[in-house]
């Protein structure tokens, strides 16, 4: 659900669809592994008591945010600001980028793909945030007689060629 305001009415189905989930990876652990959600015991028995994970090699807590804003570089500021922006429209997308690097930071074994999908979201929300940055600048300029389509286009441009560098 888009709206934070509204999340009650959501709820319901959320914890349906989150129990369903269990239910049908406990069954499948069950039938593969020999008990309910094996995979999940067997990954916090071996990773975090047993420390199996850190012998391939650990990393600081911050390894994931340092990784991806060197990554970016420059475009960085404009990523996580189009994000925060789309973030307005989609706040859940967020909410569960954050809860994936949050959890993902917390174990000592860091790799990339671990929060890919965060990666994927914050895109989308970013994505969001530049089409509203454009939307604006159109605006904008059409205010000062500039056509829609030309202000929209040079708009995108603008921001195309400062995330190009």
């Amino acid at each position: 659900m888009a709206n934070w305001g509204r999340w009650r009415e959501g709820l319901p189905a959320l914890v349906a669809g989150g129990l369903t989930a269990v239910v049908l990876a406990a069954m499948l652990d069950w039938l593969t592994l020999g008990y309910p959600l094996a995979s999940l015991w067997r990954n916090l028995l071996f990773n975090v008591i047993d420390g199996v994970s850190s012998d391939f090699g650990t990393e600081k807590w911050n390894f994931y945010l340092l990784g991806e804003l060197g990554l970016w570089g420059a475009a960085g500021l404009l990523i996580l600001t189009a994000a925060m922006l789309g973030a307005r429209r989609l706040p859940f997308l967020l909410a569960a980028a954050v809860a994936i690097v949050a959890v993902h930071s917390g174990i000592a074994h860091k790799e990339y793909r671990f929060i890919y999908p965060a990666v994927l979201l914050i895109m989308v929300l970013a994505g969001l945030g530049i089409a509203q940055l454009t939307e604006w600048g159109a605006e904008w300029l059409g205010l000062r007689g500039v056509k829609k389509h030309l202000a929209g286009a040079g708009c995108a441009g603008l921001l195309l060629f400062y995330a190009a560098f």
